[in-house]
């Protein structure tokens, strides 16, 4: 009998959103299936790893994306660890890495007249379909749905990452 899509071995690690227990949508402003979707959305969104977003002018100009691969060690750890850690609010961080990638204006008009079958059109052709996945990878990244930098922007491939110590703040 197959599994229903929600169904897990009982070996498999819970998910996040699994670990949700239902309460007063009044206390946050959002239901408990609603949460559990955006959990869903972010971990759709950021692949494991540490995820570096710089920008300027408050994200409203460049922006730079870089992601710690995971397995890399020091900062290789569930995002509540890290947000214990080094907290959300925006830090002062340097990266010493190379520009991996610079987006370009998103072409909505990319995915249009595009075909998968060679030209004599009896067979599927592996480079129209490879360019095809391309420029629909190039599109949902231009959304901000993968970690591609959005245009205007690039991404950096960490060498090395380094955070100021922030002083502590008196009360």
């Amino acid at each position: 009998m197959p599994k229903s899509v929600h169904a897990r071995n009982s070996s498999d690690p819970p998910k996040l959103e699994d670990l949700v227990e239902h309460f007063d949508p009044s206390l946050i402003g959002v239901s408990p299936e609603q949460f559990r979707a955006m959990i869903r959305i972010a971990r759709g969104m950021f692949n494991k790893g540490l995820h570096l977003l710089f920008s300027t002018d408050g994200g409203l100009g460049w922006s730079a994306t870089a992601r710690l691969q995971e397995g890399r060690r020091y900062l290789d750890a569930e995002p509540d660890v890290l947000f214990s850690r080094y907290g959300t609010a925006p830090q002062e961080w340097t990266v010493v890495g190379t520009i991996g990638h610079f987006s370009s204006a998103p072409d909505i008009r990319a995915m249009e007249g595009v075909n998968f079958l060679s030209e004599d059109g009896q067979r599927v052709s592996r480079t129209a379909f490879v360019s095809g996945l391309n420029k629909l990878m190039n599109m949902i990244g231009g959304q901000g749905l993968t970690d591609m930098p959005q245009y205007p922007g690039f991404s950096v491939v960490p060498l090395a990452v380094y955070r100021l110590i922030p002083e502590a703040q008196s009360s």
